[in-house]
């Protein structure tokens, strides 16, 4: 069977649609299993490696170290910034 060019563009964006939901759901539902390094931690942040040293040595963000790279799961970031939140509307 022949398919012309349209109806395999069609097909083509319709597997795209449904490849971006399913990543879309995977991200929504496993949040504790994705990762950012360090240098993508202070560049969201927008402060240098001194400051990230600092909030991981009071406890200000929870981190791991993999091969001796620092990371953190993008549920400890958005915890923390949640916490730093409601301290703030607390003053």
């Amino acid at each position: 069977m022949v398919h012309s060019r349209a109806e395999r563009l069609q097909n083509i964006e319709k597997r795209l649609e449904d490849l971006t939901k399913i990543v879309i759901q995977r991200q929504t539902q496993n949040k504790k299993d994705l990762f950012i390094d360090d240098e993508e931690f202070q560049y969201i942040m927008a402060f240098c490696s001194g400051t990230a040293r600092y909030w991981r040595d009071l406890n200000i963000i929870e981190y791991s170290q993999i091969n001796g790279k620092i990371v953190y799961t993008i549920d400890a970031v958005i915890k923390m910034l949640e916490e730093q939140f409601r301290a703030l509307k607390k003053k």
